[in-house]
């Protein structure tokens, strides 16, 4: 939900459908020394050894997840939610209040910062995260094909894309409730120059608060 540009710390929620380019949307905001926090890279951590959800995960999925030197393997942990709604859920029922928990303290540490910041969250709207203090949200967006290509070139399997794919709201519909939505279907040079189209629109008030 987008509210009117403040002075100084601008705050944006980016997500955006799976192989749709926010991580490259990410590192573009990075080279203009934006402060971008992605909360896949939390979970990762969440789940880690020292990590506060590792052990309730190992106790919910079993010690088959994990590997020789006792950490998770994401890849079989993923393979398994995504074949089964029920695991999945319960997955982020684990994870995603943790994640929640720290990204807020990171915005409110930039917003007293006085600095810009993006928080990259996939899940944004499917967790309800798009009435957090956000001065906008953008979407990232590709068309379908050139999702294909980058998961295949990933190494995922047609069947296994679709998967992810469909755990997640269209994207379509993101896009409709987005503030803002970036184009990602031309290449990296049209990618920096859509994302820095949208950020001045941002940065120089352009937008308007309708609540």
């Amino acid at each position: 939900m987008m509210t009117s540009a403040r002075k100084g710390s601008i705050c944006v929620g980016l997500t955006g459908g799976i192989g749709c380019g926010k991580s490259a949307t990410r590192k573009i905001l990075q080279e203009h020394d934006i402060s971008v926090l992605d909360t896949d890279e939390l979970a990762h951590a969440a789940i880690a050894p020292e990590g506060e959800a590792y052990a309730d995960v190992v106790t919910a999925f079993g010690p088959e997840i994990l590997m020789q030197d006792g950490t998770i393997n994401r890849k079989e942990l993923g393979t398994l939610v995504f074949t089964d709604e029920a695991q999945r859920k319960r997955l982020n029922g684990l994870i995603h209040p943790l994640v929640r928990t720290q990204w807020v303290a990171w915005v409110k540490e930039r917003r007293c910062a006085g600095e810009h910041a993006v928080v990259v969250i996939p899940l944004l709207y499917e967790v309800g995260a798009q009435n957090e203090d956000w001065d906008a949200v953008i979407c990232v967006h590709s068309l379908p094909e050139k999702v294909r290509e980058r998961l295949r070139q990933r190494g995922w399997s047609d069947e296994e894309a679709q998967r992810r794919v469909a755990a997640q709201w269209p994207v379509a519909e993101k896009c409709r409730r987005a503030d803002f939505v970036i184009e990602n279907n031309q290449g990296l040079d049209q990618l920096r120059a859509n994302v820095m189209k949208v950020w001045g629109k941002i940065s120089n008030q352009e937008i308007k608060g309708h609540g």
